[in-house]
Parts: structure tokens; sequence; C-alpha cells
């Protein structure tokens, strides 16, 4: 696949001859290649992605550089903090559906769907590569789940409330897409991507400092994962699967730490006032409270200060301000996944965009601003 997708690159530059490439962030490991092959031509590869936090927002970015674009104002932070730090926050990825059996059978048949018409469009054009293997994460294992393993899609609500009315120090551990590109990229211990291995370390070492762990999926996930890892892990003491339907902002208020690769919910968790732990971070800096740590040690070490009160009460104003500020401060006006070019949100990217090209500059890969 990695030959194909090469060829298809190496021609779409051939025909194109683009000056820059104004394209998604790296997300997905044909635009991995893509990005190569015009490094190397001397193209530039300028990639955008809509924010995680703001509606009709978006940032510039390839591979998890924070590139600064304007100037938040006292205003902007404080209802930002407020926004993502409340009970009703919910990211601008997530999808919206009800977890039920229903739901599950729709979104297996669309996907099913989709692949039959993407096959049917390759023999159309008589295309010797297929769309779907390149363009989506559907050919990883997790997307391949047998129906019987779906039941692990689906646990008792009312068990899981009953779970996080528990007085005892606890870890909220939040699973991601899979594959997630930001997992993939920005880990600077590329150990850390093997969700299933850094799982069982995580738990452990939960467990070993006294904590109860509890585990939701990303919402994004459902009816994909298969769960009889998970459910094997799950059969330990003091861990516990939690239901789908249980919104992640109650989860989070419940726990003493949040744990997760590379989740918005660190973010929103901090601004909680809970502290997180994260494996990386596109969004984060370093601060109390805030944990972006390299390894599984690093975790029980930030773990045996939360036990020891040490980090709890760490989270302070200011350092929400600097985290807020951070994010804001590389976030633009404007809609960038849509194909209604009408769309005024669309026209403000399109506008910033054209406004702004020359000042846009790539070395080494990495996306450089000069606006100020």
């Amino acid at each position: 696949m990695i030959g194909a997708a090469e060829s298809v690159c190496d021609e779409f530059i051939l025909k194109c001859q683009p000056k820059a490439l104004i394209a998604p962030r790296i997300d997905t490991y044909l635009l991995d290649i893509l990005e190569r092959k015009l490094l190397l031509a001397n193209i530039p590869y300028i990639g955008v992605w809509r924010s995680a936090f703001v509606k009709n927002r978006f940032f510039l970015t390839n591979r998890g550089e924070h590139c600064i674009a304007c100037t938040s104002n006292t205003t902007e932070i404080h209802d930002f903090i407020q926004s993502v730090g409340s009970f009703e926050f919910r990211a601008t990825s997530l999808s919206n559906n009800k977890y039920s059996t229903r739901s599950l059978y729709a979104a297996h048949g669309k996907r099913m769907v989709r692949d039959v018409c993407l096959e049917s469009l390759r023999r159309v054009h008589s295309f010797k590569f297929g769309y779907r293997e390149m363009a989506t994460g559907f050919h990883v294992n997790d997307y391949r789940v047998p129906p019987t393993t779906w039941k692990g899609d689906f646990q008792n609500l009312s068990a899981s409330k009953k779970i996080l009315s528990d007085l005892r120090p606890r870890v909220f551990v939040a699973l991601q897409v899979n594959p997630e590109s930001t997992i993939d990229y920005y880990s600077r211990n590329i150990d850390l991507i093997d969700i299933p291995k850094t799982l069982v370390k995580v738990v452990t070492t939960c467990l070993n400092n006294g904590f109860q762990v509890v585990i939701k999926d990303h919402p994004n996930m459902f009816g994909r994962r298969n769960y009889q890892f998970i459910n094997k892990l799950c059969k330990l003491k003091e861990v516990y699967l939690l239901d789908n339907n249980l919104p992640s902002t109650e989860i989070v208020t419940s726990c003493d730490v949040v744990f997760t690769w590379s989740g918005t919910i660190a973010v929103q968790a901090f601004f909680a006032g809970i502290p997180s732990i994260s494996v990386c971070s596109p969004f984060g800096l370093q601060l109390p409270g805030y944990n972006i740590v390299n390894s599984t040690v690093e975790i029980a070490t930030v773990l045996k200060h939360l036990k020891m009160g040490e980090s709890k009460n760490a989270i302070q104003e200011s350092d929400k301000i600097k985290l807020a500020q951070h994010i804001l401060n590389a976030h633009l006006e404007g809609e960038v996944f849509t194909h209604d070019k009408r769309q005024p949100n669309v026209i403000k990217f399109v506008e910033w965009i054209d406004a702004n090209i020359e000042k846009i500059s790539v070395r080494n890969g990495k996306i450089r601003l000069n606006l100020f």
C-alpha cells in the first residue's frame, strides 16, 4: 500500500504542479507520504485542522507544531476556560449518537455502503488502487469487529454511576480513537503508541498507587472496538469499564486524576480543577496539574505526588489562563471541513489564507508564521 500511495502522490504532483498545498494536518499515512514527496519537490505543505474546542475555528499545523496566529483578549480567555471546564462541554469532533443497538447497526451499515460505493467508483474509473484503504483507518483490526464482541459497547449505566459515587481515590483512563495521528506523530516515546501495552502498564501503576481505575471508550469508537482485551483487564479488582452513555464530563468531576494519550479530556479536566496526565499534547504546556509524561515511570511519579496531596491543589487560575491563551492564540476564525464554499465561515477561512499566504513558510516540514 505504501508503494501504491507513493505512485498516487507522484502522479498528483506531476499533474497539478502546485506552488503550495493546503490540506489537513498529517492525519493519515497517505498525507504523510504526500507531505514527504512535496518536501523533496520543495513545495510547501500547509496543514490545517478544525478546533476541537470552539466551533468554526481552525489552526495551522503539520505535525503538531504550535503556530501563534493571533492574540486573544481577556474576555475570550475567560469564556474559553468557563466553556471547556463546564459540565456541558463537548468536543467539536465528537459524534452525537445515542449509544444503542440500533445506532450500532446503523453505523456499521453506513460503513458497508460507503465501502461498496468507493469500490464501485474505483472500478468505474479503472483505478488500480483502492480508495477506502488509502483514505481511511477502517482497514485496521479495531474497525473489523465481529458482532459477537459488540456487547462490550454496552455497560450498565446505573452501575457505572454507582461506581463513581464511591469516595475513593480514582483515575479516569480515557481511551481514544485508533489509529490516532496525534498519538502516532506527537509521542516522544514510541513505546507509548502501543495502546494495549501502555494501558496495562497505566492500570497496573494506578492500582499499585492505591487508585481505583475507571475506563471509558472514545464516543467515536462506538461499535469499532474489540473489547475482548479490555474486558480481561476489567476482571482485575478495582478496574471498571463504564457505560458509553455516561458523559465524560460527569466522570471527570468524580475522579482525582485523568489519564489520556493526547485527547481534549486532559484540557477539560485541567480547567475543571482536576489534574491530568497526557502522553503527548497537541494543545498544551507543561504546567503544575497538567502533566505531559514520557514514560510509565513518570506516570507513577505523578500519581505518587497526587496520592500525597502535593498536586491536587496545584492548579492555579494563572496557569489556566496560560493554557487557555496558548490554545486560543493558535486559533483563527473560519471553517475548513465543508464542501459548501458559500458558507460565511468557509469564506473567512479562504480570505485569511489569501491575505496571509505570503507570510506562511515551511522549514524542515514545520509551518512558520510571520504575522507579527
